[in-house]
């Protein structure tokens, strides 16, 4: 087996990793749909933890820490910007593609234009 250089790797620890999986594209939804209906609102504790129990309830995990990761991969990722006040014009679009490659091609258009 060949020698692997971890040096080389992302410093990225995610939930999820099979962006084809419902919950990857379900956490996502909720997010945006969060997003969308809570537009008008600053950012807050209060606000984040909504969130939090709203995923939760769909995709439950063991604890809340899983929880906030399964939100903070999406932010990391670029789908969802900082403070959850918005999200990347692209991220629709990921919804709408139903082949594979085409859910790679949105998912690399989103997370490269924000590396």
């Amino acid at each position: 087996m060949p020698q692997q250089n971890y040096e080389e790797y992302w410093k990225l620890t995610v939930e999820y990793t099979d962006i084809h999986g419902d919950n990857f594209r379900g956490t996502l939804q909720l997010i945006v749909d969060f997003i969308d209906q809570h537009s008008e609102r600053e950012f807050s504790t209060e606000l984040y933890r909504d969130l939090q129990n709203i995923v939760n309830q769909n995709y439950p995990k063991t604890d809340m820490g899983s929880v906030r990761k399964s939100i903070n991969q999406f932010v990391k990722l670029g789908f969802i910007n900082y403070h959850l006040e918005s999200y990347h014009p692209n991220t629709k679009d990921f919804f709408d593609a139903r082949t594979n490659n085409l859910i790679i091609k949105k998912k690399k258009k989103i997370v490269y234009s924000n590396a």
